[in-house]
Protein backbone atom coordinates (compact mmCIF):
# COMPACT_ATOMS: atom_id res chain seq x y z
CA UNK A 1 0.00 0.00 0.00
CA UNK A 2 1.38 3.36 -0.94
CA UNK A 3 2.47 5.83 1.66
CA UNK A 4 0.34 9.44 1.77
CA UNK A 5 2.53 11.87 1.02
CA UNK A 6 2.53 14.75 3.09
CA UNK A 7 4.10 18.14 2.62
CA UNK A 8 4.87 20.50 5.70
CA UNK A 9 5.53 24.39 5.37
CA UNK A 10 7.19 25.39 8.48
CA UNK A 11 8.73 28.74 9.28
CA UNK A 12 12.52 29.08 9.73
CA UNK A 13 13.35 26.53 12.67
CA UNK A 14 12.68 28.66 16.19
CA UNK A 15 12.98 26.36 19.57
CA UNK A 16 8.99 26.23 20.43
CA UNK A 17 6.15 23.18 20.91
CA UNK A 18 5.72 23.65 17.50
CA UNK A 19 8.88 22.49 16.08
CA UNK A 20 8.66 19.54 18.64
CA UNK A 21 5.38 18.36 17.07
CA UNK A 22 6.56 18.43 13.54
CA UNK A 23 9.28 16.29 14.67
CA UNK A 24 7.14 13.97 16.35
CA UNK A 25 4.61 13.88 13.77
CA UNK A 26 6.63 12.91 11.23
CA UNK A 27 8.70 9.94 13.81
CA UNK A 28 5.24 8.75 14.83
CA UNK A 29 3.73 8.74 11.39
CA UNK A 30 6.52 7.39 9.23
CA UNK A 31 5.08 3.34 8.76
CA UNK A 32 2.16 5.55 7.01
CA UNK A 33 3.29 8.35 5.27
CA UNK A 34 6.19 10.26 3.55
CA UNK A 35 7.09 13.34 4.99
CA UNK A 36 8.99 16.71 2.63
CA UNK A 37 9.47 19.55 5.15
CA UNK A 38 9.62 23.21 3.37
CA UNK A 39 11.19 25.42 5.37
CA UNK A 40 10.79 29.47 4.54
CA UNK A 41 12.91 32.41 5.93
CA UNK A 42 13.42 35.89 5.93
CA UNK A 43 15.91 37.94 4.14
CA UNK A 44 19.37 37.48 6.00
CA UNK A 45 18.06 34.46 7.97
CA UNK A 46 19.54 31.46 5.67
CA UNK A 47 22.21 30.61 7.52
CA UNK A 48 19.72 30.14 10.93
CA UNK A 49 17.26 28.24 9.03
CA UNK A 50 19.88 25.60 7.35
CA UNK A 51 22.20 25.11 10.14
CA UNK A 52 20.33 24.18 13.67
CA UNK A 53 19.56 21.00 14.99
CA UNK A 54 15.72 20.51 13.74
CA UNK A 55 17.57 20.33 10.51
CA UNK A 56 19.97 17.78 11.45
CA UNK A 57 17.37 15.63 13.23
CA UNK A 58 15.31 15.72 9.89
CA UNK A 59 18.09 14.63 8.20
CA UNK A 60 18.68 11.83 10.68
CA UNK A 61 15.54 10.62 10.09
CA UNK A 62 15.77 10.52 6.16
CA UNK A 63 13.46 13.43 5.71
CA UNK A 64 13.98 15.95 2.73
CA UNK A 65 14.14 19.32 3.88
CA UNK A 66 13.99 22.84 1.37
CA UNK A 67 14.52 25.80 1.46
CA UNK A 68 12.78 29.23 0.57
CA UNK A 69 13.73 33.00 1.11
CA UNK A 70 10.46 34.72 1.51
CA UNK A 71 10.09 38.17 3.02
CA UNK A 72 6.25 37.54 4.28
CA UNK A 73 4.07 34.16 3.67
CA UNK A 74 1.27 36.64 3.40
CA UNK A 75 3.07 38.56 0.18
CA UNK A 76 1.64 37.37 -3.34
CA UNK A 77 5.67 36.80 -4.17
CA UNK A 78 5.44 33.96 -1.73
CA UNK A 79 3.91 31.17 -3.97
CA UNK A 80 5.73 31.57 -7.28
CA UNK A 81 9.46 31.33 -4.49
CA UNK A 82 7.89 28.51 -3.17
CA UNK A 83 6.07 26.73 -6.43
CA UNK A 84 10.04 27.16 -7.88
CA UNK A 85 11.69 25.50 -5.13
CA UNK A 86 8.88 22.73 -4.92
CA UNK A 87 8.76 22.01 -8.77
CA UNK A 88 12.88 22.03 -8.97
CA UNK A 89 12.99 19.37 -6.69
CA UNK A 90 10.06 17.12 -8.06
CA UNK A 91 7.96 17.34 -4.91
CA UNK A 92 4.09 16.11 -5.37
CA UNK A 93 2.06 15.98 -1.97
CA UNK A 94 -1.26 14.27 -1.33
CA UNK A 95 -1.76 16.63 1.47
CA UNK A 96 -0.04 20.29 2.89
CA UNK A 97 0.35 21.36 5.89
CA UNK A 98 0.94 24.72 7.49
CA UNK A 99 1.71 24.89 11.12
CA UNK A 100 1.12 29.06 11.49
CA UNK A 101 -1.95 30.86 11.05
CA UNK A 102 -0.11 33.86 8.68
CA UNK A 103 1.04 30.29 6.00
CA UNK A 104 -2.75 28.91 5.92
CA UNK A 105 -3.12 31.30 2.37
CA UNK A 106 0.24 29.77 1.11
CA UNK A 107 -0.43 26.25 1.70
CA UNK A 108 -4.12 26.53 0.38
CA UNK A 109 -2.39 28.21 -2.73
CA UNK A 110 0.78 24.89 -2.70
CA UNK A 111 -2.35 22.16 -2.21
CA UNK A 112 -4.30 23.32 -4.98
CA UNK A 113 -0.81 23.54 -7.67
CA UNK A 114 -0.69 20.12 -6.48
CA UNK A 115 -4.48 18.89 -6.58
CA UNK A 116 -3.84 18.44 -3.04
CA UNK A 117 -5.73 18.24 0.43
CA UNK A 118 -4.77 21.55 2.99
CA UNK A 119 -5.10 20.59 6.20
CA UNK A 120 -3.84 23.87 8.25
CA UNK A 121 -2.39 22.92 12.22
CA UNK A 122 -3.30 25.13 14.47
CA UNK A 123 -0.87 24.94 17.32
CA UNK A 124 -0.77 28.75 19.11
CA UNK A 125 -3.48 30.80 18.49
CA UNK A 126 -3.34 34.29 20.47
CA UNK A 127 -6.63 36.07 21.72
CA UNK A 128 -7.39 38.82 19.42
CA UNK A 129 -7.53 40.83 22.30
CA UNK A 130 -3.98 40.64 23.27
CA UNK A 131 -2.61 40.11 19.60
CA UNK A 132 -1.57 42.81 16.93
CA UNK A 133 -3.00 44.28 13.89
CA UNK A 134 -0.42 41.50 12.02
CA UNK A 135 -2.28 38.72 13.49
CA UNK A 136 -5.38 40.37 12.88
CA UNK A 137 -4.59 40.47 9.03
CA UNK A 138 -3.35 36.54 9.48
CA UNK A 139 -6.68 35.71 11.19
CA UNK A 140 -8.61 37.67 7.94
CA UNK A 141 -6.80 35.88 5.40
CA UNK A 142 -7.05 32.67 6.96
CA UNK A 143 -10.73 33.14 7.90
CA UNK A 144 -11.59 33.47 4.00
CA UNK A 145 -9.28 30.49 2.85
CA UNK A 146 -10.63 28.02 5.14
CA UNK A 147 -14.26 28.82 4.56
CA UNK A 148 -13.07 28.74 0.57
CA UNK A 149 -11.58 25.41 1.14
CA UNK A 150 -13.40 21.72 1.41
CA UNK A 151 -10.82 20.36 3.96
CA UNK A 152 -10.72 20.32 7.81
CA UNK A 153 -8.43 21.68 9.65
CA UNK A 154 -6.53 20.47 13.03
CA UNK A 155 -6.69 22.48 16.31
CA UNK A 156 -4.11 20.75 19.19
CA UNK A 157 -6.45 21.82 22.22
CA UNK A 158 -10.00 22.84 23.32
CA UNK A 159 -8.62 26.37 24.06
CA UNK A 160 -7.58 27.17 20.30
CA UNK A 161 -10.71 24.89 18.54
CA UNK A 162 -12.76 27.79 20.95
CA UNK A 163 -10.71 31.15 19.67
CA UNK A 164 -10.71 29.84 16.21
CA UNK A 165 -14.23 29.42 16.72
CA UNK A 166 -15.50 32.85 18.74
CA UNK A 167 -13.09 35.15 18.36
CA UNK A 168 -11.09 33.84 14.74
CA UNK A 169 -14.71 33.65 13.11
CA UNK A 170 -13.13 30.23 11.55
CA UNK A 171 -15.63 27.55 9.84
CA UNK A 172 -16.60 25.69 13.22
CA UNK A 173 -17.36 22.44 10.86
CA UNK A 174 -14.52 21.94 9.64
CA UNK A 175 -12.64 21.77 13.15
CA UNK A 176 -10.79 19.03 13.74
CA UNK A 177 -10.11 18.94 18.00
CA UNK A 178 -6.65 16.50 18.03
CA UNK A 179 -4.84 16.96 21.50
CA UNK A 180 -1.32 17.50 21.42
CA UNK A 181 0.80 14.91 22.77
CA UNK A 182 4.43 14.33 24.51
CA UNK A 183 6.70 11.18 23.25
CA UNK A 184 5.56 8.99 26.46
CA UNK A 185 8.93 7.04 25.87
CA UNK A 186 11.49 9.63 25.61
CA UNK A 187 9.80 10.81 29.26
CA UNK A 188 9.83 8.66 31.44
CA UNK A 189 9.97 8.74 35.76
CA UNK A 190 13.33 7.36 37.06
CA UNK A 191 14.70 7.68 40.47
CA UNK A 192 18.08 7.01 39.19
CA UNK A 193 17.61 10.02 36.33
CA UNK A 194 16.49 12.14 39.54
CA UNK A 195 19.77 11.33 41.30
CA UNK A 196 22.23 12.11 38.56
CA UNK A 197 20.22 14.88 37.13
CA UNK A 198 20.62 16.52 41.24
CA UNK A 199 23.81 15.68 41.04
CA UNK A 200 24.97 16.93 38.05
CA UNK A 201 23.22 20.59 38.93
CA UNK A 202 24.86 20.04 42.41
CA UNK A 203 21.76 19.87 44.09
CA UNK A 204 21.05 18.28 47.49
CA UNK A 205 19.36 14.84 47.03
CA UNK A 206 16.76 15.67 49.67
CA UNK A 207 16.13 19.49 48.79
CA UNK A 208 12.86 20.59 47.49
CA UNK A 209 13.38 21.53 43.37
CA UNK A 210 10.51 23.43 41.92
CA UNK A 211 11.32 24.43 38.05
CA UNK A 212 9.59 25.52 34.87
CA UNK A 213 10.41 25.35 31.36
CA UNK A 214 9.53 27.51 28.64
CA UNK A 215 10.64 30.16 26.81
CA UNK A 216 11.55 33.78 27.59
CA UNK A 217 8.58 35.65 26.91
CA UNK A 218 5.77 37.90 28.19
CA UNK A 219 3.51 35.32 27.69
CA UNK A 220 5.06 32.76 29.79
CA UNK A 221 6.07 35.28 32.97
CA UNK A 222 9.05 34.02 33.79
CA UNK A 223 8.84 36.77 36.66
CA UNK A 224 5.41 35.23 37.95
CA UNK A 225 7.45 32.02 38.39
CA UNK A 226 10.39 34.11 40.01
CA UNK A 227 7.97 35.57 42.80
CA UNK A 228 6.46 32.68 43.48
CA UNK A 229 9.90 30.69 43.70
CA UNK A 230 10.76 33.72 46.10
CA UNK A 231 7.68 32.93 48.46
CA UNK A 232 8.50 29.34 48.26
CA UNK A 233 12.18 29.90 49.73
CA UNK A 234 10.87 31.81 52.80
CA UNK A 235 9.21 28.12 53.53
CA UNK A 236 11.85 25.91 52.27
CA UNK A 237 14.80 27.75 52.98
CA UNK A 238 16.38 24.14 51.46
CA UNK A 239 14.71 25.00 48.16
CA UNK A 240 16.07 25.30 44.59
CA UNK A 241 14.63 26.54 41.54
CA UNK A 242 15.20 25.55 37.73
CA UNK A 243 14.24 27.62 34.42
CA UNK A 244 14.77 25.51 31.54
CA UNK A 245 14.22 27.23 27.91
CA UNK A 246 15.19 29.52 25.34
CA UNK A 247 16.72 32.75 26.80
CA UNK A 248 16.47 31.63 30.52
CA UNK A 249 19.98 31.81 31.06
CA UNK A 250 22.49 34.31 32.45
CA UNK A 251 23.23 36.15 29.18
CA UNK A 252 19.62 37.48 29.51
CA UNK A 253 20.31 41.04 30.63
CA UNK A 254 16.02 41.46 31.18
CA UNK A 255 15.96 38.33 33.28
CA UNK A 256 18.90 38.69 35.00
CA UNK A 257 16.92 42.51 35.57
CA UNK A 258 13.60 40.36 36.56
CA UNK A 259 15.58 38.64 39.06
CA UNK A 260 16.56 41.53 40.70
CA UNK A 261 13.49 43.09 40.85
CA UNK A 262 11.91 40.22 42.43
CA UNK A 263 14.50 39.76 45.50
CA UNK A 264 13.88 43.28 46.32
CA UNK A 265 10.41 42.63 46.40
CA UNK A 266 10.08 39.72 48.12
CA UNK A 267 13.17 40.19 50.71
CA UNK A 268 14.90 37.45 49.33
CA UNK A 269 18.08 36.28 47.90
CA UNK A 270 18.60 33.59 45.38
CA UNK A 271 22.27 33.03 45.05
CA UNK A 272 22.84 29.60 44.08
CA UNK A 273 19.39 28.15 44.82
CA UNK A 274 18.12 29.79 41.24
CA UNK A 275 19.54 27.56 37.98
CA UNK A 276 18.98 29.44 34.94
CA UNK A 277 19.63 26.25 32.33
CA UNK A 278 18.70 27.66 29.33
CA UNK A 279 18.05 26.33 25.85
CA UNK A 280 17.96 22.31 27.01
CA UNK A 281 18.22 18.84 25.08
CA UNK A 282 17.87 16.53 28.26
CA UNK A 283 14.58 17.57 29.38
CA UNK A 284 13.55 14.36 30.69
CA UNK A 285 16.25 14.80 33.10
CA UNK A 286 15.51 18.13 34.15
CA UNK A 287 12.08 16.79 35.01
CA UNK A 288 13.06 13.91 36.78
CA UNK A 289 14.93 16.54 39.23
CA UNK A 290 12.05 18.10 40.13
CA UNK A 291 9.35 18.08 42.96
CA UNK A 292 6.89 20.28 41.56
CA UNK A 293 6.59 21.89 37.94
CA UNK A 294 4.96 25.56 38.13
CA UNK A 295 3.66 26.73 34.66
CA UNK A 296 2.72 30.54 35.11
CA UNK A 297 2.15 31.57 31.94
CA UNK A 298 -0.47 34.08 30.99
CA UNK A 299 -1.60 32.69 27.69
CA UNK A 300 -1.28 29.27 26.50
CA UNK A 301 -3.09 27.66 23.62
CA UNK A 302 -2.39 23.87 25.37
CA UNK A 303 0.63 23.63 27.78
CA UNK A 304 3.02 20.87 26.82
CA UNK A 305 5.58 21.05 29.33
CA UNK A 306 3.06 20.39 31.94
CA UNK A 307 2.27 17.17 30.51
CA UNK A 308 5.61 16.17 29.42
CA UNK A 309 6.25 17.00 33.45
CA UNK A 310 3.54 14.76 34.07
CA UNK A 311 5.23 11.94 32.07
CA UNK A 312 8.02 11.62 34.49
CA UNK A 313 5.80 11.43 37.54
CA UNK A 314 6.00 15.00 38.24
CA UNK A 315 3.22 16.71 40.08
CA UNK A 316 2.29 20.17 38.18
CA UNK A 317 0.97 23.85 39.59
CA UNK A 318 -0.71 25.87 36.35
CA UNK A 319 -1.96 29.40 35.91
CA UNK A 320 -5.59 29.55 34.15
CA UNK A 321 -3.14 30.55 31.41
CA UNK A 322 -5.43 28.61 29.03
CA UNK A 323 -8.76 27.14 29.21
CA UNK A 324 -7.67 23.88 28.99
CA UNK A 325 -5.00 22.88 30.66
CA UNK A 326 -4.33 19.52 30.76
CA UNK A 327 -3.34 19.21 34.56
CA UNK A 328 -6.41 16.96 36.05
CA UNK A 329 -5.22 13.44 36.55
CA UNK A 330 -6.75 9.80 37.10
CA UNK A 331 -9.78 10.32 39.86
CA UNK A 332 -8.78 7.55 42.16
CA UNK A 333 -7.64 8.99 45.17
CA UNK A 334 -6.78 12.06 43.33
CA UNK A 335 -3.33 12.63 44.44
CA UNK A 336 -2.05 13.21 41.21
CA UNK A 337 -4.80 16.04 40.57
CA UNK A 338 -3.58 19.21 39.15
CA UNK A 339 -2.74 22.47 41.08
CA UNK A 340 -4.79 25.70 38.92
CA UNK A 341 -4.56 29.28 39.81
CA UNK A 342 -4.82 32.78 38.58
CA UNK A 343 -2.78 34.44 36.38
CA UNK A 344 -0.51 37.67 37.74
CA UNK A 345 -3.25 39.78 37.19
CA UNK A 346 -0.76 42.56 36.58
CA UNK A 347 1.39 40.92 33.82
CA UNK A 348 -2.10 40.37 31.96
CA UNK A 349 -2.59 44.47 32.40
CA UNK A 350 1.04 45.13 30.79
CA UNK A 351 0.01 42.91 27.64
CA UNK A 352 -3.30 44.25 27.45
CA UNK A 353 -1.90 47.74 27.77
CA UNK A 354 0.69 46.87 24.86
CA UNK A 355 -1.85 45.69 22.38
CA UNK A 356 -4.91 48.13 23.30
CA UNK A 357 -3.32 50.97 25.05
CA UNK A 358 -5.39 50.35 28.25
CA UNK A 359 -3.97 52.41 31.44
CA UNK A 360 -1.96 50.88 33.70
CA UNK A 361 -2.64 50.80 37.83
CA UNK A 362 0.47 52.44 39.74
CA UNK A 363 3.76 50.87 40.71
CA UNK A 364 2.57 50.52 44.33
CA UNK A 365 -0.65 48.88 43.27
CA UNK A 366 1.37 46.13 41.18
CA UNK A 367 3.47 45.99 43.52
CA UNK A 368 1.05 44.74 46.03
CA UNK A 369 -1.12 42.80 43.52
CA UNK A 370 2.09 40.75 42.92
CA UNK A 371 3.23 40.16 46.62
CA UNK A 372 -0.48 38.81 47.65
CA UNK A 373 -0.95 36.69 44.22
CA UNK A 374 2.54 34.96 44.76
CA UNK A 375 2.23 34.39 48.62
CA UNK A 376 -1.33 32.80 47.94
CA UNK A 377 -0.04 30.66 45.00
CA UNK A 378 2.90 29.62 47.01
CA UNK A 379 0.58 28.53 50.13
CA UNK A 380 -0.80 26.14 47.47
CA UNK A 381 2.11 24.75 46.33
CA UNK A 382 3.92 24.43 49.57
CA UNK A 383 0.81 22.23 50.70
CA UNK A 384 0.58 20.12 47.81
CA UNK A 385 4.54 19.31 48.81
CA UNK A 386 3.96 18.42 52.37
CA UNK A 387 0.72 16.10 51.17
CA UNK A 388 3.44 14.20 48.74
CA UNK A 389 6.02 14.67 51.09
CA UNK A 390 5.86 10.49 52.08
CA UNK A 391 7.75 8.49 49.85
CA UNK A 392 4.31 5.88 49.17
CA UNK A 393 1.98 9.21 48.42
CA UNK A 394 4.19 10.65 45.86
CA UNK A 395 4.49 7.30 44.10
CA UNK A 396 1.23 7.06 44.05
CA UNK A 397 0.82 10.31 42.91
CA UNK A 398 3.24 9.99 40.48
CA UNK A 399 1.52 6.71 39.01
CA UNK A 400 -1.85 8.73 38.42
CA UNK A 401 0.56 11.39 36.72
CA UNK A 402 1.56 9.25 34.20
CA UNK A 403 -0.92 6.74 33.59
CA UNK A 404 -3.25 10.40 32.52
CA UNK A 405 -0.77 11.07 29.85
CA UNK A 406 -0.46 7.34 28.35
CA UNK A 407 -4.22 7.26 28.31
CA UNK A 408 -4.96 10.89 26.97
CA UNK A 409 -1.80 12.63 25.85
CA UNK A 410 0.50 10.62 24.08
CA UNK A 411 2.08 11.51 20.96
CA UNK A 412 1.80 8.30 19.13
CA UNK A 413 -2.15 8.78 19.56
CA UNK A 414 -2.17 12.61 18.10
CA UNK A 415 -0.34 11.55 15.45
CA UNK A 416 -2.80 8.99 14.64
CA UNK A 417 -5.47 11.81 14.87
CA UNK A 418 -4.02 14.30 12.64
CA UNK A 419 -3.58 11.15 10.17
CA UNK A 420 -7.05 10.47 10.74
CA UNK A 421 -8.00 14.07 9.95
CA UNK A 422 -5.51 13.99 6.59
CA UNK A 423 -6.92 10.08 5.22
CA UNK A 424 -10.53 12.37 6.01
CA UNK A 425 -9.43 15.64 3.81
CA UNK A 426 -8.06 12.99 1.10
CA UNK A 427 -10.90 10.82 0.48
CA UNK A 428 -13.20 14.16 0.33
CA UNK A 429 -11.39 15.19 -2.70
CA UNK A 430 -11.78 12.33 -3.88
CA UNK A 431 -15.28 11.61 -3.55
CA UNK A 432 -15.49 15.66 -5.33
CA UNK A 433 -13.66 14.83 -8.14
CA UNK A 434 -15.96 11.90 -8.87
CA UNK A 435 -19.03 14.15 -8.14
CA UNK A 436 -17.82 16.39 -10.24
CA UNK A 437 -16.63 14.04 -13.32
CA UNK A 438 -20.21 12.47 -13.29
CA UNK A 439 -21.42 15.86 -13.69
Amino acid sequence: MAKTKILHIQRSFITCGLTEDLLKYIQHSQNSSDHTVLVHYAPGGEKEARDNHYVHELERMHVPVLFAQITDPQDAAAYPIVKRTLDKAGIKADAVHSWMTDETALAKKVADGMSAACVPIFGTAHELTTGTERLAKAVNIARRTLEASPDPYICVSANIRDICKEQYGFPVEKARHVDDGTDEKQFLRSAYVRRDGRKMLDIPQDATVVGMAARFDRYKDPKGFLLVAGELLKKRPDAHFLLAGGGMDENNADLRKMIKETEALTGVTFGKRLHLLGERTDMAVIYNTMDMYVHTAVSEAFGLAPVEAKACGVPVAVTRGGKQLPVTAGKTIGLGDGIVYDVRRSQQQQIEHMHKGTPLPSPETVAAQDRQWAQGFADVIDQRLTQLAAPATKAIAAFEERMHVLDKYSFSRTAEGYMAVVNEAIANRKALSVSAHHK
